[in-house]
């Protein structure tokens, strides 16, 4: 947009010095910990960092997106909410586009958390709600499309094409009204797709999902056709993992 010659010169400034001081105002609240709220602060600050790379700030925004990033990679997500799961894994696979972190990839909580995903569809082509959330929210839902799409081409998974597909095909069928969020999540998806990995519906029936320690879900299903039977029985307590992190938001969040 900066270069496309469409806006003179008063115009570039003024939208540049409200981006420079939308970032600095991070640093008065900047969150922290395995949450959504603080990797979108992360993901926002490094994209600043790319817009701006000669901005007197921007070393500090890099420092700062850094450091909020180490707490969500390689760490368990403390929200048991299907709204904000996919809020908290676009943001970090934003971020490591941004910074050129491949190695969030071989963390095996990702790879956890595209499988439990994945396992949650119920026969509404959806993930359920759970947590705070409600269902069947369109920009909820394209985000998960963005994720598995990124997923099945990292690690060439046909269950996560296949849950991508699933997904999106649900919200089309639902509306053709989207926002700017849908659409965004929407280019990510496109971004990412590797349409070599050809989709495999899943075949696993009634189980736990995927764990009795992080996940604490169980399905009940007898397949994963349209008409199947499916019953999602939630049991994730607060867990014993992320205590600081949790703790600080109880303290702080401003509700």
């Amino acid at each position: 947009i900066r270069n496309s010659g469409v806006m003179d010169a008063a115009t570039k400034a003024k939208i540049e010095k409200e981006i420079a001081e939308s970032i600095d105002f991070i640093f008065h609240f900047p969150e922290w910990g395995t949450h959504n709220r603080a990797m979108l602060r992360a993901e926002a600050l490094v994209y600043a960092c790319l817009a701006f790379p000669n901005h007197p700030h921007a070393a500090k925004w890099k420092k700062m997106a850094e450091a909020i990033a180490s707490d969500n990679i390689n760490n368990w997500e403390i929200e048991d909410a299907s709204l904000y799961n996919p809020i908290w894994m676009l943001a970090l696979f934003s971020y490591a586009e941004a910074a050129g972190r491949t190695d969030v990839f071989t963390s095996p909580m990702i790879h956890y958390y595209l499988d439990f995903y994945a396992k949650l569809i119920a026969p509404s082509g959806t993930i359920p709600d759970f947590g705070d959330a409600a269902w069947n929210t369109a920009s909820g839902a394209l985000r998960f499309v963005a994720i598995f799409e990124k997923g099945a081409a990292v690690y060439k998974d046909p269950v996560m094409k296949w849950a991508a597909q699933s997904i999106l095909r649900t919200v089309t069928n639902r509306t053709d009204t989207m926002g700017v969020g849908e659409s965004y999540s929407l280019s990510d998806a496109y971004r990412w797709a590797d349409e070599s990995i050809k989709p495999e519906r899943p075949t696993s029936l009634s189980q736990d999902v995927l764990d009795d320690v992080v996940g604490k879900k169980i399905v009940f299903r007898n397949g994963w056709a349209d008409s199947s039977m499916y019953l999602l029985l939630n049991y994730c307590d607060e867990g014993k993992w992320g205590w600081p992190y949790r703790e600080y938001l109880r303290n702080t969040i401003t509700v």
